[in-house]
């Protein structure tokens, strides 16, 4: 039995219980649908829906079936359903959700495609909508929504594998349709359409579902000559049948059908008039092939307002030929007679249509040209059967503007008709300035110029660069490569090509040119062709284009002598008599190899001189080349001849070496060697460095480093009977000094005869290049031992204030170095104190940090032993007044100071004066300081240290060191409060042997002291800028936000706001301190704020004057105030009271004023 569930209930009308459209899955709740009832298509729409059993008056909650049967409902049969429907969910039958929380499967239907043919009358139009609907579940019936509320539904068709029948309309929505069973269903839906008809064009509009795959149109227009502005934006096609209809088919986009129209009356039995604007161009060229003129034109032709026309008729300049044209409604054009362009349009055309003409005239005949009635447009007489529309021109003015040239100088000759001259036309390229301009009122205009051609101006700059070169195939020959950079300014006129006379080209043995520098790939954009012309004997340079500015252009040629040739004859390419005038003299310059030195001499007639100064800035050698050696440079002073000769001598190969051996630390009977090997390579370059092995070394380990103290390594090979290192060099390395390290360590061979002492045989390595010029020794072992040599032929100096030996001319046999080492006794121990240390550092150079470190020491040390900070370099040393030597700027950190003798004190001062980079670091808002202090051995004991810190010039001190005790107070002077020193340290008397009485501005000095030996200070300061905007600036935001936040105006937000400064205090108590002052400045500045704002509000109070009698005066402000009342204002009328501030107003003359 098929039931239908009564429409009287919500949910047959797609509705569910709380009002709201019902989902696919409630609809699908509803009764089974009959199989197809029977149609009635009369009366159908969206005010009168087609009537079947379910229009009927039924009770609520029914069934009806089949035969028309209502069926009761129980009175929960809502909950019955959506149990039903939960357990459905339940089960996995209405659909499960993905990962991205989507229902996985299809959707309960579709609407695939939408197709709308029919046609279209004056009034209204006959439309069928097919619709292809995809039903994608068994699960009862779906209601399609399907759109075309404007259509008025004649009748309908259907086909597919279920059952279907109309649903309620929606006159907001249109039509619904239901749908049971799964499968592919064709709707078709036969309605009328009212056309919309408006002041301009006639609108067919019809709302469809947007969620249609395809929705596409085929319709039918009732005439021919219409124009479609949804052409603009969407393909359209567009036909004209022989029953005077129109066809047009497009893709139905957005929301709905709205297609509108408009005739476009094509008139053919009389002449429209057309008029017309013209802007011409006229840009005279000079190129390769000849002169010509281009000319471009922008012209604008528009018919009167009951007119249309789809082509007309223009004139072209004489000897044109076809020019090309662009537009929108450009279509075609053809040619009927000479000098006669007919332009055809896309569609005929009722308003203004503009199109761009580009034509060339060449070559140009004479120095006269003309052009007379150009694009100007003619009239025309169409036949009735003809598509040419007829045409009379009645208006036709425009402009000629006149490309300002290089090559070229132009006049006008004046003639009957002549154009009026008008400088202020604009060109169609903005950019582009113009020489000449005229503008004309009628056509034909005639317009007849004298063109004369400007010869050129020009000069050359010319530098030739020979560079020689080994050549890699043939290793018998020379290659010699000619480079041409020649600096081309074009001063008048444009240059078409540079030729350069080279008659020796050939005989003298060197290939085609071609383009070379770094620009070569950009002198190609504006250089044709670089060539060599047997028959004029010249270089030829064409350019692409005309040249009338600077460029540089720079060529190659080559060739090959044999490498044994001592001498190189070669000529150099010459200008022209006329440029060569204007032009510097041409400059050589030769480049050669390293083991190759060569000479620049003239022969015959040429002169030659050596360059200036200047000249040699202005003829620089590249880069490579100039930093290696200097190279013969000359400048060719003879104006006819050219020829020069390069003479070559060779050099061989020099090598010198030299040696360095430091001592560096001795830790249980080892002894670490650095090796340095010096070598200076001229003339030709060394490949490769064979370092020998000595024997004592052979199977231990060892590092060879590079100039950066780089590790390298090298490869191992086995010759002449012992072990050797090979490394190879890059060429580019090879010549100059070379520099490698070796390290090595050395155990000590035997005990010295004394006991205290072990000698060493120390080895190392050599070359093969070259023997040693000397060796030396170096002594780097911080003082601990005392060296001496076994060999009286090594003699003792200083060098850098170290102990240094030196071997002259050694022996190329031996590679050994005996000495012997002994402890210096006094270094072992350090016995001494040091009651006071003082360090005062002097913040105030940006770049470094000087420290003036001073010790009290109790004792008679003869050596003392200190480890300096990092980064740091030593600039003076002094104990007991008495200067000592500095600290060696090395990279060791240990230094060993030899006291001096002859002070029998008891107590010594010992003053170190060091600087410190990269000691502040920028911390946000503020800087960070962090300083290592010098450290002397732990058995040392310092009980008290002072530091005495100087700041740059409105710096303050933000947080304290940690573990340093600050020795200042804040103290008034006159309105401000400063940290002044609080404890008298020149009470103290360490202090004062300490201190050298020099004065130090207070204010930006900041004294702290320990009670333990000090390894390090930290700090951080502020200036005083940003001290006082982030003080003052927070404290006077603070007060505005008090003042307008009314939540914040009670005495619970100032308490917290107390509380937790009191927190903040507890950590950051210094801080706070320094930003006290400037936030008092702050919230005085507030309460200036706050008092300014009330007195602007006290004087626009409103004010009263009596004025004598029984009535009262208002006064101005009175008057403006009440103009400016509002609706809801706070004024007292008869339903609102005064409110109790408001002041009375006495109007007796004997009472007084309040």
């Amino acid at each position: 039995m098929v039931l239908l569930v009564s429409q009287g209930t919500p949910v047959a009308r797609g509705q569910e219980a709380g009002g709201k459209p019902a989902t696919p899955q409630s609809q699908s709740a509803e009764a089974l649908l009959p199989a197809n009832p029977a149609k009635t298509p009369d009366n159908v729409g969206p005010s009168a829906t087609k009537p079947d059993a379910s229009n009927g008056n039924n009770p609520p909650n029914s069934l009806i079936d089949s035969n028309g049967n209502v069926l009761p409902l129980p009175a929960d049969w809502q909950e019955i359903y959506l149990e039903g429907l939960k357990a459905r969910q339940k089960n996995g039958a209405v659909g499960k959700k993905g990962m991205n929380g989507k229902v996985d499967e299809l959707p309960a239907y579709n609407i695939t495609s939408i197709n709308v043919e029919g046609t279209v009358q004056e009034e209204l139009a006959d439309l069928v909508l097919t619709y292809k609907i995809q039903i994608n579940s068994d699960e009862g019936a779906y209601k399609v929504p399907l759109g075309a509320k404007e259509g008025n539904l004649q009748d309908y068709e259907s086909s597919g594998p279920g059952q279907d029948r109309p649903a309620e309309d929606d006159p907001d929505s249109g039509f619904y349709w239901w749908f049971k069973g799964k499968g592919s269903y064709e709707l078709k839906l036969f309605m009328k359409v009212k056309i919309r008809v408006s002041s301009v064009s006639p609108q067919l509009f019809l709302s469809l579902p947007s969620d249609a795959t395809i929705r596409n149109a085929n319709l039918l227009l009732p005439q021919h000559d219409l124009e479609f502005p949804l052409a603009e934006t969407t393909p359209l096609e567009q036909s004209e049948l022989e029953t005077g209809q129109t066809q047009v088919k497009f893709s139905i986009t957005g929301e709905a059908l709205n297609l509108t129209w408009k005739f476009i009356p094509l008139v053919k039995d009389k002449q429209v008039v057309l008029s017309s604007d013209t802007d011409i161009e006229l840009t005279f060229q000079n190129d390769n092939l000849g002169n010509s003129v281009l000319i471009k034109a922008r012209q604008t032709v528009q018919p009167d307002e009951q007119g249309s026309f789809n082509s007309f008729r223009l004139r072209l300049p004489p000897h044109s030929g076809s020019p090309r044209i662009q537009g929108e409604q450009y279509l075609n054009h053809e040619t009927p007679d000479n000098n006669i362009l007919r332009v055809i349009l896309k569609k005929p055309a009722t308003g203004p249509v503009t199109f761009l003409y580009e034509l060339e005239i060449r070559p140009l005949d004479g120095n006269e040209f003309s052009l007379d009635g150009a694009f100007q447009v003619l009239s025309t007489t169409g036949a009735k059967d003809s598509e040419e529309t007829s045409t009379q021109t009645l208006e036709q003015r425009g402009t000629i503007t006149i490309k300002k040239g290089e090559s070229f100088l132009i006049h006008d000759i004046p003639q009957e008709h002549s154009l009026i001259r008008n400088e202020r036309v604009d060109s169609l390229n903005p950019e582009q300035s113009i020489s000449q301009a005229f503008r004309f009122f009628h056509q034909p205009f005639r317009l007849k110029l004298r063109v004369d051609e400007i010869p050129p101006i020009s000069t050359v700059d010319a530098h030739y660069v020979a560079e020689l070169s080994p050549d890699v195939a043939e290793p018998n020959k020379l290659n010699v490569e000619l480079k041409a950079k020649l600096n081309l300014n074009v001063m008048r006129g444009e240059l078409r090509e540079l030729n350069l006379a080279w008659e020796n080209f050939a005989a003298e043995g060197w290939t085609a040119p071609s383009l070379d520098g770094d620009d070569q790939v950009d002198q190609y954009k504006w250089i044709e062709k670089v060539e060599y012309d047997e028959d004029s004997k010249q270089m030829r340079i064409v350019f692409l284009e005309p040249i009338s500015s600077e460029r540089d252009i720079s060529f190659s040629v080559n060739k090959s002598v044999d490498i044994d040739e001592t001498e190189i004859d070669l000529t150099l390419p010459q200008l022209g008599e006329e440029i060569r005038g204007r032009s510097r003299p041409p400059v050589i310059s030769v480049i050669s190899p390293p083991n190759l030195e060569t000479e620049i001499t003239p022969r015959g007639n040429t002169l030659i001189d050596r360059l200036s100064a200047e000249e040699e800035e202005r003829y620089p050698l590249p880069t490579k080349a100039a930093s290696q050696r200097p190279y013969p440079q000359r400048s060719i002073t003879s104006r006819r001849e050219q020829a020069l000769r390069i003479g070559m001598t060779r050099q061989k190969r020099v090598v010198t070496a030299v040696t360095n051996l430091e001592l560096r630390d001795l830790a249980q009977g080892t002894l670490s060697v650095r090796q340095k090997i010096e070598l200076n390579v001229q003339y030709e370059a060394l490949i490769q460095i064979r370092l020998n092995i000595p024997s004592a070394l052979v199977g231990t380990d060892f590092v060879i480093r590079d100039e950066q103290f780089k590790p390298i390594k090298p490869d191992r090979s086995s010759s002449m009977g012992g072990a050797s290192e090979q490394l190879s060099i890059a060429p580019s390395q090879g010549l100059g000094t070379l520099v490698r390290y070796i390290d090595f360590s050395v155990s000590g061979s035997r005990t010295a005869a004394d006991g205290k002492g072990q000698q060493f045989q120390i080895p190392y390595f050599t070359v093969d290049s070259a023997n040693f010029d000397n060796v030396k020794i170096l002594e780097n072992t911080q003082g601990q031992y005392s060296v001496s040599m076994e060999s009286p032929n090594w003699q003792r100096f200083l060098e850098e204030d170290k102990n240094a030996w030196q071997l002259s001319t050694p022996s190329p046999e031996s590679n050994l170095v005996a000495l012997q080492l002994s402890p210096l006794e006094q270094f072992l121990e350090q016995d001494f104190q040091i009651p006071l240390a003082l360090y005062r550092i002097n913040l105030r150079f940006q770049s470094q940090t000087l420290v003036d470190a001073r010790y009290l020491i109790n004792g008679a040390p003869e050596q003392i032993r200190l480890l300096m900070p990092v980064n740091s370099q030593v600039t003076a040393a002094a104990w007991d007044e008495v200067e000592i030597p500095a600290k060696p700027s090395d990279s060791n950190r240990e230094w060993l100071i030899n006291i001096p003798e002859g002070s029998d004190a008891e107590r010594h001062r010992l003053v170190i004066k060091y600087t410190q980079s990269d000691s502040a670091k920028r911390a946000g808002w503020s800087r960070s300081y962090m300083l290592d202090l010098p450290q002397f051995s732990q058995e040392i004991w310092t009980p008290q240290a002072v530091a005495e810190v100087t700041f740059p010039n409105a710096q303050h001190l933000l947080v304290p060191p940690q573990k340093w005790a600050p020795l200042f107070s804040w103290q008034r002077e006159g309105i401000f409060w400063y940290r002044r020193p609080a404890v008298g340290l020149q009470e103290n008397e360490l202090y004062r042997e300490l201190n050298d009485e020099q004065q130090i501005d207070h204010r930006y000095q900041y004294d702290f002291a320990r009670t333990d030996s000090a390894d390090s200070i930290t700090f951080q300061s502020i200036s005083l800028s940003m001290l006082v905007f982030y003080g003052s600036g927070t404290a006077l935001l603070c007060g505005f936000l008090f003042r307008r936040l009314n939540f914040l105006q009670n005495s619970f937000a100032v308490c917290v706001v107390l509380f937790a400064l009191a927190i903040l205090g507890l950590w950051y108590w210094p801080v706070l301190q320094v930003f006290i002052q400037p936030a008092l400045i702050g919230l005085l500045f507030a309460g200036i704020a706050v008092a300014i704002e009330e007195s602007l509000k006290r004087r626009n109070t409103p004010e009263y004057s009596d004025s004598g009698s029984a009535q009262f005066v208002l006064t101005s402000s009175i008057k403006s105030s009440i103009r400016s009342r509002q609706i809801g204002s706070e004024d007292s009328t008869t339903l609102r009271p005064p409110s109790s501030h408001q002041v009375p107003v006495s109007t007796s003359e004997n009472e007084e004023a309040p």
